[in-house]
This record gives structure tokens, sequence and C-alpha cells, in this order.
């Protein structure tokens, strides 16, 4: 598998879970690894009270969704 195919396939895996957390606007354990979130800063954002979820849930997408295009350089899978 070439490194275009690579960033291809990371970028589709991203975009998935990506459009996953838009849909559901629900931060799962299987979104993690694709979109680089330490199991850690899951664990804190699962403590907020739910305005600060829904707050940080917008930031987050708008976040992701800048650095969709960006090459993905770790491992989605």
């Amino acid at each position: 598998m070439t490194f275009a195919q690579k960033q291809e396939r990371k970028q589709a895996v991203f975009n998935k879970a990506l459009t996953k957390l838009k849909e559901t606007r629900q931060l799962s354990t299987d979104l993690l690894k694709p979109l680089s979130i330490p199991f850690e800063n899951f664990l804190r954002f699962a403590q907020l009270s739910d305005a600060k979820q829904e707050k940080l849930m917008t930031d987050l997408i708008e976040h992701l969704e800048y650095c969709a295009g960006l090459p993905i350089a770790y491992d989605v899978e």
C-alpha cells in the first residue's frame, strides 16, 4: 500500500468517525482512536456538566472539521 493510499484510508476512517460524532453528538470509546482523542480526555469530558459537555462538543466538532483535510500521521485503526 502506497503512502497516498494509506493517507486516503486514514482520511476515510477519520471522516467516518467525524460524521458519526456530528450525527450523535456523543463521544464514545470507538471514536477516540480515529479522532486522536486520548482516553484521559474522554474521562475528563465525561465528568463535565451537561452544559459544559455541549459547549465542548461544539468546539470539538468545529476543531475536527478544520483538521479534516490535513495529513494524518497517526494510526486510525
